[in-house]
This record gives C-alpha cells, sequence and structure tokens, in this order.
C-alpha cells in the first residue's frame, strides 16, 4: 500500500482492534483507494494443547513457541496452548539462532515446523520434526523426522517411541557386554 500511495489511516482503529485480536492484516485497495481491511488468523492444530500436556508429562519441561506472527498474534497463541514462552516475528535466521542458543546453554532441542522459514532451526536442532500435510519441501528435507499427517498427537508417541527404542539399545549392549565378558 505504502508503494502505491494508498492512505490507510481511514482504517486505523480498525486494523487496531483486529491486531488486538490477534489477527494479520490484508489492505484492500482499488484504484489507489482503500476499500477495506480483512482480519486473518490462523487456526490452532487440534490436539495441540493436548499434545504440549503430554509432551510435559514425558518430561520435556521447557516449551517456547518461534514464530514469524505479530506479537499480539503470537501472544495469544502462546497462552492457547500454554508454552513456557514465545518469541514473535523472527526471520528464519532468528529462529535458527534461538535454536543455537537453547544448545549453547547443554539443552537438546526438538524442533516442530512445518514450512520453508523452519528450515534452518529444523536443521540445527538436536532433532527436527516436520509436521503437516501442507509442509513444504526445504522442511522435510532439513528435518530428521516427517510426519505427514496434521495431528500433533503424533509428537508425543514419537518421542515415546524413541525413549523405548533407546532402552532396548542400552539392554542389547549391556546385554553384548555381558556375553563377551562372560566368553573371555
Amino acid at each position: 500500500m505504502l508503494d502505491n500511495d494508498v492512505d490507510t489511516s481511514i482504517l486505523d482503529d480498525e486494523a487496531k482492534t483486529l491486531i488486538s485480536n490477534g489477527e494479520g492484516l490484508i489492505y484492500v485497495a482499488r484504484n489507489n483507494e482503500l476499500i477495506g481491511i480483512l482480519g486473518i488468523q490462523d487456526k490452532l492444530r487440534d490436539n495441540m494443547k493436548k499434545a504440549i500436556n503430554n509432551l510435559r508429562y514425558q518430561g520435556i519441561d521447557d516449551i517456547a513457541l518461534l514464530t514469524g506472527d505479530l506479537k499480539e498474534q503470537a501472544e495469544i497463541v502462546a497462552n492457547k496452548m500454554a508454552v513456557d514462552r514465545y518469541e514473535a516475528q523472527l526471520f528464519p535466521e532468528d529462529k535458527a539462532k534461538q535454536v543455537l542458543s537453547i544448545q549453547s546453554k547443554g539443552a537438546k532441542v526438538i524442533m516442530v515446523g512445518d514450512g520453508i522459514n523452519d528450515a534452518p532451526a529444523l536443521a540445527y536442532a538436536d532433532v527436527g520434526v516436520a509436521i503437516g500435510g501442507g509442509m513444504t519441501d526445504v522442511a522435510m528435507e532439513a528435518s530428521d523426522i516427517t510426519i505427514q499427517s496434521d495431528n500433533p498427537m503424533l509428537l508425543p508417541a514419537i518421542v515415546d517411541m524413541s525413549n523405548k527404542t533407546m532402552n532396548i539399545v542400552k539392554q542389547n549392549f549391556g546385554m553384548a557386554i555381558g556375553i563377551n565378558t562372560l566368553g573371555l
């Protein structure tokens, strides 16, 4: 709108109301005259809060939302999902820096994303998970695990399966050492 010299100030009050509701804005103009404004909001995936609660039950104690959305939108989503913290208006490289910052403190990072903007962070994470039917090829390439479904309840199932797999590996390793020691 700025590039085409369209005055958006006539709908500033409406824009503020939409932004305070966590909606993104789309301005509509014809012949360089503003004729309307649309508010859009991403729909939260079904069972997302339940999936987060299950992850907490499994011992994941720091869950953060990293998004390119506006702060107002991020705050509403963060409150609905009951995450520990959120960072808004992030570029792809900012998300990657956040992952690296968390790792520098000695923490392991599971990053879940679905788009091009998530790809660098998915690649840097200890475990990158691309989720959703609408995910991009770049997100799939950058991730370690790809979930074709939009069901976030698969995330706790993956963590549980990974823990069980590691327990079996440790048991097998212990048995191999025991048998070899006995054989020697």
